[in-house]
């Protein structure tokens, strides 16, 4: 299965990762997992809602005009790409 940031990029979507973990340790689990988007470092200044992740993973859905559209809190199987396929049905 290709991963959703590789299967819709032509499209637009982009996909980042954030973690309080250092530089150093988010590259060997994204080499460990075979995470192919950039994951950043949190410096603890993200502005609300994303300062206050209650579970991991969280995943925030932004859309074309940058409108926080979603907030997924812990895994939820195949909800992310349903979300993106509407979203990008969108115009």
């Amino acid at each position: 299965m290709v991963a959703i940031d590789k299967r819709y990029r032509q499209q637009g979507v982009v996909v980042l990762g954030l973690s309080d973990e250092e530089a150093a340790t988010q590259r060997q689990f994204a080499q460990e997992k075979g995470v192919t988007y950039p994951l950043l470092v949190d410096n603890g200044k993200l502005p609300e809602p994303y300062a206050k992740v209650s579970a991991l993973p969280t995943t925030f859905v932004i859309d074309r005009k940058g409108v926080l559209r979603e907030v997924l809190v812990g895994y939820q199987e195949g909800a992310l790409e349903l979300i993106v396929t509407e979203l990008l049905q969108e115009r």
